[in-house]
């Protein structure tokens, strides 16, 4: 690319280049997906432009009493665009990145994507879940082989419900930004694999292996929802943390006297889908789980059993003080 400026409009892309890299020193997803990086980019590199484009525009005493121009704003330009003008540029566009543009809409999903006919019947819920730290893109596509797409921040979350069908299967994905695939749910072994997990279906000649979801029972006293992570090296586990609820409430002091390695209930691979299958012994009884990343209850009944799901990368991690540090950091005020 052939660069063309005037006077030191030039400055334009290395500002904008070296203020970058300064700011995404303070995130872990340095991604060009990473919407708040960029925005906060632009918001400095708008006011420095802005205040050395005008410092720049303003004309000698001898230019003003030549010409009698207050303003010269041509005279420093990058592609014909003078810098103060860069500067006003930036600033639309980090007013737009953050504070309009929403990278994660509530309403991605709705019932119609799935171009099938709504039932009265209980679904499933779907949730899926980012554990790194990158901006990742999940697709699903469906038996018809209709595709959906969907941007997730890191540690973010996003729910979608099945159609509560007896064959409902899809095909599950995540990739970040720039097209590198970090999953794809298939079978390990595709000449021997589980016809109870997974359809087979022919196109063209290949084999496509589309996961199925389970049917959800129609008990009011039970959970059976489905996780999905973004990424296969991180897992999830299941801990009951009914301990830290005294008379229903909350009680943080007691996170640091329970021995969390022994209230881990299960451990769930993040290379496939995770079907949480909980029920309550009493029929009156209710079930929490608290998602990944999400602050506690403050609050349940006493007929409540509660969980906290926590993703993690190794069973090494996966120890008594890194449970209850994470569970310190998400019942803070």
């Amino acid at each position: 690319m052939i660069f063309i400026w005037r006077g030191i409009g030039i400055i334009v892309p290395i500002l904008l280049v070296a203020i970058g890299y300064i700011v995404s020193l303070f995130y872990e997803d340095k991604t060009l997906g990473n919407t708040n990086l960029l925005g906060w980019a632009f918001f400095y590199s708008s006011i420095i432009f802005i205040l050395v484009g005008l410092a720049l525009s303003l004309p000698s005493e001898e230019e003003k009493s030549k010409t009698g121009k207050k303003l010269n704003l041509w005279k420093h330009s990058f592609f014909y665009i003078p810098v103060l003008f860069w500067g006003m540029i930036f600033l639309i566009l980090c007013i737009y990145l953050l504070l309009i543009y929403n990278p994660n809409p509530v309403n991605t999903f709705d019932k119609d994507m799935f171009n099938v006919e709504q039932t009265d019947t209980e679904s499933t819920t779907i949730h899926f879940y980012n554990p790194s730290g990158d901006s990742i893109r999940y697709s699903i596509v469906d038996v018809n082989g209709e595709e959906e797409n969907a941007d997730l921040a890191g540690y973010e979350s996003e729910v979608i419900s099945s159609t509560g069908e007896k064959d409902e299967c899809y095909l599950f994905g995540g990739r970040t930004l720039d097209g590198e695939f970090r999953m794809f749910i298939q079978p390990k072994d595709e000449k021997n694999y589980d016809k109870n997990k997974y359809r087979l279906i022919k196109e063209d000649g290949d084999n496509i292996y589309m996961r199925r979801i389970q049917k959800p029972t129609i008990e009011t006293n039970d959970v059976d929802d489905v996780w999905i992570l973004l990424d296969a090296e991180y897992n999830l586990a299941l801990v009951d943390v009914k301990n830290l609820y005294v008379d229903g409430k909350l009680k943080k002091d007691l996170i640091t006297k329970v021995n969390w390695s022994q209230k881990i209930k299960q451990k769930y691979a993040g290379d496939d889908i995770i079907e949480i299958d909980l029920v309550h012994p009493q029929k009156d009884g209710t079930i929490e789980v608290i998602s990944p990343n999400t602050a506690f209850t403050e609050e349940i009944t006493a007929s409540t059993k509660i969980y906290f799901l926590l993703d993690y990368s190794s069973d090494e991690d996966l120890n008594n003080k890194y449970i209850s540090d994470e569970i310190v950091r998400l019942t803070m005020d």
